[in-house]
């Protein structure tokens, strides 16, 4: 090496150096780069060598360029023949890396390398491939003569044929794969890359610039995408099986025939929290500190056992929440057959084990919530299968196991038919549904028992497919007979808003005509025909009066005057008076200790007799009744429109001929009847008597069996109140009385009933005038001692609202309520409200009497 080789006065730097310079640089860095990304592989290392030799080449002639020293020059020429020399050997053996053709090139690349070994050996110590420079404007370059040509041939032919043979490799694989993508880059990049062998021209005296550099620096650019991404590593067996191990989802340990921990991979140390160094050449109970029952499993496994999926607990660290593992182990045998290693596998199972336990858990919860549901769910699929059902759907369809376990739903519908009043209609919509797999459907299902279902089906989708369908029962039975009883309840209110104007505009003409009739009779000389014919008129008035009491039981105006009595002595006295003369028999299963009801005594009358003359009649005059009565308590699940408590129950039972069922949803109507002289309001007083004592009423009948009706009356704890009967008093009287009524013919006919009485009468027509006419009487010291009321006046002030103010002007003065309808429950809790008395229209001059005596 000449003494001023390391001198920088002998180098110049021009863009020809620097861009060879930086250019041989970069391909070895690229080298260098490669062959720790490829994890030292036979391809990386090959790769590395070419880039080596070929940056070796480009930097050693960059210095040749920037001397002006022909000794220097000289000396890197022959130096960069160290390169030179071994590029076809390295080309040539980087791609048998990749193709993999070694048995092919087995003689072939030994000699390779034999020759540019060689060859090497020849330019340093002969001048056998140059003895001279050419000087150039750009710089000094060597002269090729004769004995040159062996080698740049030998170069040709090395580089072309391993060129040729990457191309046929290419050809075979698919193409569009990464390794067909790879293999194409490399390829162009080396064939631009082999145009860099032109500058040989110049060492035979061709003066044109070396640009050699430039097809090198372009297959720099072209190569270094494949080796960025990585594909540039041959799939050779020890690299791929290594390759497998390291990217393994489950943990792999290989232990020897001592228990040794030999292999490990990746996933091993990741799951155990251990290094390979902490691992490898240990036993797994020295290794595994914190997961002892692990390693006594692994060391057990050493005797021989096989184990497929055992599953067991392990923790990272003692501090980490336990996990669960499935390890599989096998054997490993020589060709003897003698065991020298257990593979054991893996596989960490805690996302799979708490998924599974959690859909465990949702399972379960669906089904107690299938179960636990009112409604019948039945789920089948496209094909008629049934996938599903919960228990409350047997429970209604009431359908045997045995054909559920068929899991055909046609046999199910076989089963259910005849239970249904139009099973056609049912088949059809179900065969509809069928043909339309995405479509939805209600209606309503009437069974011959009387039970109602609403039915609704729904398509079952996923991902925008019909897959099934899901079949939805209520049992709506108890709320269809509710809402009858709510329409049943409506139809009679609208009736007794009608029938309680009726009455009261009925009444006031029926006390005209009542009180004159009385005062006619007072008059009358007993006996005679005037008498008897007023009697007469007297009894049609009493009938008529009786019309009115049933019409007002449909308003509020015939709100019940209520009080503490035994229902037992009722109903003994009613069935007695309407069963009198006929072949009909009562008997009678009342438990010993019936409790008392609040009622009115007089309307509970009223509903035994329209019941059991209904029945008498029913059977024609013969049979036999039979009313039965317990205490009871109801609650939610009785389904009857009453409010939770204790109620007295009874029932009336007749052996008619019954009631037939287009019938029996209307016995309660107004004026429906089906007797020749019936009016049809019999049960529906009936009906609006017990419903206005807060109880309930409702039907049963077989047709030729008989019909039952049954009563619900909210029953006392108070003892019953004992009536003492009053001693007959005598009905004249006197004092001063104010009548107050809006009427005129009341007003006329009261006051000659009072005036009969022995009383000083005067009178208002409304709240008003009566308040000031009783004033200006206090005033002038003639006070009234007594007031008569009318409870409603039509755009005025009624004797609700008046006798509060009169009772301030005087405490002890005594009020009579009087109506004929009312909205307010005044005349039955009339003390409540300021009265002393009642006296209810149309009234006879007895009744008015007795009101007035009572203050007396």
């Amino acid at each position: 090496m000449p003494h001023h080789l390391l001198d920088a006065a002998n180098y110049q730097l021009t863009l020809l150096t620097l861009q060879t310079l930086l250019v041989g640089l970069g391909i070895i860095g690229l080298g260098i780069f490669a062959i720790f990304r490829m994890r030292r592989s036979p391809v990386s290392v090959m790769f590395f060598l070419l880039t080596l030799s070929v940056g070796e080449w480009l930097v050693t002639y960059s210095l040749v360029y920037a001397t002006d020293d022909v000794q220097v020059a000289f000396w890197w020429a022959k130096a960069g023949y160290v390169g030179i020399s071994f590029i076809p050997a390295v080309a040539s053996s980087y791609i048998a890396s990749i193709v993999q053709d070694y048995e092919k090139l087995r003689i072939r690349l030994p000699a390779y390398w034999s020759i540019s070994t060689i060859f090497l050996v020849l330019i340093l110590t002969t001048d056998i491939q140059f003895d001279s420079l050419l000087r150039y404007s750009w710089g000094y370059y060597p002269r090729y003569g004769l004995t040159s040509l062996p080698f740049i041939l030998y170069f040709f032919w090395v580089t072309l044929e391993s060129i040729f043979r990457l191309f046929m490799a290419y050809r075979n694989l698919e193409k569009g794969s990464p390794q067909s993508i790879a293999a194409r880059e490399l390829l162009v990049g080396l064939l631009v890359g082999t145009v860099a062998s032109v500058d040989y021209l110049i060492g035979f005296g061709i003066s044109i610039p070396p640009f050699g550099y430039i097809p090198i620096f372009l297959f720099v650019v072209i190569t270094t995408p494949s080796v960025l991404c990585n594909r540039l590593v041959a799939i050779t067996p020890a690299f791929a099986a290594r390759q497998i191990i390291d990217t393994m989802n489950d943990a792999l340990l290989v232990l020897d025939r001592e228990g040794i921990i030999r292999l490990v991979n990746q996933t091993a140390c990741t799951m155990f929290g251990l290094s390979e160094e902490q691992l490898i050449g240990k036993p797994p109970v020295k290794a595994m500190g914190d997961n002892k029952a692990f390693a006594e499993v692994l060391v057990s496994l050493i005797q021989g056992e096989v184990v497929s999926n055992l599953e067991m607990e392990y923790r990272r660290t003692e501090e980490a929440e336990p996990g669960s593992l499935s390890l599989s182990a096998s054997i490993m045998r020589d060709p003897a057959g003698v065991p020298f290693s257990v593979v054991c596998v893996v596989r960490d199972i805690t996302r799979r084990k708490r998924t599974g336990e959690n859909l465990k858990q949702s399972v379960s919860l669906l089904r107690a919530t299938l179960d636990a549901t009112a409604d019948g769910i039945l789920v089948v699929d496209t094909n008629g299968k049934i996938v599903d059902f919960n228990t409350r759907f047997t429970e209604l369809w009431r359908i045997p196991e045995h054909i559920l376990a068929t899991r055909e739903d046609r046999h199910a519908l076989e089963f259910v038919q005849d239970q249904l009043q139009n099973p056609q209609a049912f088949l059809e919509a179900v065969e509809e549904l069928y043909a339309n797999p995405a479509a939805e459907s209600f209606d309503v299902l009437e069974f011959n028992d009387g039970r109602v279902f609403e039915r609704s089906s729904n398509a079952q989708i996923i991902e925008d497919t019909a897959v099934g369908r899901v079949w939805s029962f209520r049992d709506v039975t108890s709320q269809r007979k509710l809402e009858e009883e709510l329409l049943k309840a409506q139809k009679l209110e609208s009736l007794g808003v009608l029938a309680g104007g009726i009455a009261h505009d009925f009444n006031n003409i029926l006390t005209a005509v009542m009180g004159n009739i009385s005062l006619a009779r007072m008059r009358a000389e007993p006996g005679d025909k005037i008498d008897k014919w007023l009697r007469d008129a007297e009894k049609a008035t009493e009938r008529a009066k009786d019309l009115t009491q049933q019409l007002l039981t449909f308003s509020k105006g015939g709100a019940p005057v209520k009080r503490i009595i035994s229902l037992e002595h009722s109903i003994r006295d009613s069935a007695s008076f309407a069963l009198r003369g006929t072949a009909v028999k009562s008997i009678f299963r009342f438990a010993a200790d019936l409790c008392p009801v609040e009622a009115d005594e007089g309307q509970m009358v009223q509903v035994f007799n329209n019941l059991f003359i209904n029945a008498c009649h029913a059977m024609s005059g013969a049979g036999i009744i039979t009313i039965a009565a317990a205490n009871i308590h109801v609650d939610a699940n009785d389904c009857l429109p009453l409010t939770a408590g204790k109620y007295l129950k009874i029932t009336v039972s007749d052996q008619g001929a019954g009631i037939p069922a287009e019938h029996l949803c209307r016995v309660f109507d107004p004026y429906f009847t089906t007797k020749e002289q019936g009016s049809g309001l019999g049960l529906a007083v009936t009906y609006s008597i017990i419903k206005n004592h807060g109880g309930h009423i409702q039907v049963a009948s077989d047709c030729g069996l008989g019909t039952s009706f049954t009563i619900f009356m909210p029953s006392s704890d108070q003892d019953v109140e004992t009536s003492v009967p009053v001693a007959e008093v005598r009905l004249a009287g006197k004092g001063r009385v104010l009548l107050m009524d809006d009427e005129d013919i009341v007003i006329e006919v009261g006051s000659e009933m009072l005036t009969e009485l022995g009383y000083d009468v005067a009178a208002a027509r409304d709240g008003a005038a009566a308040i000031a006419i009783f004033a200006e009487a206090r005033d002038a010291g003639k006070p009234f001692t007594i007031v008569v009321l009318d409870l409603t006046i039509p755009g005025g002030m009624g004797g609700k609202e008046a006798i509060g103010i009169i009772r301030e002007m005087a405490p002890t003065v005594w009020a009579i309520v009087s109506s004929g309808y009312s909205n307010d429950p005044v005349m039955a809790e009339f003390k409540e409200y300021g009265f002393n008395a009642i006296v209810s229209k149309p009234y006879k001059v007895g009744e008015l009497g007795r009101a007035l005596q009572r203050n007396r």
